[in-house]
């Protein structure tokens, strides 16, 4: 289902925004080859060493409050963030405070 949305999504060159879990070396399968003209990876939980890879594949980050607020996610997030390009950082909005 996933490479169909994706496969109209470069028919219509349009954005997809994706809210991956525990699946991100698949979803990076799946986006890698396939010139899609944006994929927005909201609220990204994944690797810091795949960043670099879904960014080429014409990725953007944005990041949930809820893990700020998480002291076990602190370090992964220092390191996610120095690992996303800045013209790739998404704000989100989404938040409930």
């Amino acid at each position: 289902l996933l490479n169909e949305h994706l496969e109209i999504a470069r028919r219509l060159d349009r954005h997809v925004s994706l809210h991956c879990v525990r699946a991100y070396g698949s979803l990076l399968e799946s986006i890698r080859d396939r010139p899609l003209r944006a994929v927005v990876h909201h609220s990204y939980a994944g690797p810091p060493e795949m960043v670099r890879d879904l960014a080429k594949a014409n990725g953007y980050f944005s990041f949930s409050a809820g893990i700020t607020r998480r002291k076990n996610w602190r370090a992964w997030l220092r390191e996610v963030l120095r690992q996303v390009p800045l013209e790739r950082l998404l704000v989100e909005t989404d938040a409930p405070d």
